[in-house]
């Protein structure tokens, strides 16, 4: 597909906030195994949207602030990538919504304290 002027192979990251804060998107396209992406927690909790596959809790880490594709719906995911695109470039002061609500959402759901918090609460019923 003659993509190479496009791709770019990285090495191990040890500063992956750096990272988040350097990218526009986050794909995870997992089609198994995963139960709770702490990747999308991570990038979201850098003002980084995430697109992912419906794979473990993903949907209701990423709630209404990014995108959720089925496993191996090209045409949506194509269309979703169009839809980021016209985000970023075209409709920017929601692009920066979007982001802004990504960490909101974190810290209000995933939060260590807000953590914590739910555990307490589990383990005391």
């Amino acid at each position: 597909y003659d993509l190479i002027d496009n791709i770019d192979l990285l090495d191990e990251i040890n500063d992956m906030p750096k990272f988040y804060n350097n990218i526009d998107v986050n794909i995870l396209t997992s089609s198994y195994g995963e139960a709770f992406p702490n990747v999308l927690v991570e990038s979201m909790s850098c003002e980084t949207p995430c697109l992912s596959t419906d794979i473990g809790d993903a949907k209701k880490i990423i709630g209404k602030y990014g995108w959720i594709v089925n496993q191996n719906d090209k045409d949506k995911f194509c269309n979703i990538i169009l839809e980021i695109y016209n985000y970023k470039f075209n409709l920017i002061e929601k692009w920066n919504v979007i982001k802004s609500n990504c960490r909101s959402r974190v810290i209000f759901n995933f939060s260590q304290t807000e953590m914590i918090n739910k555990y307490k609460s589990l383990f005391n019923n």
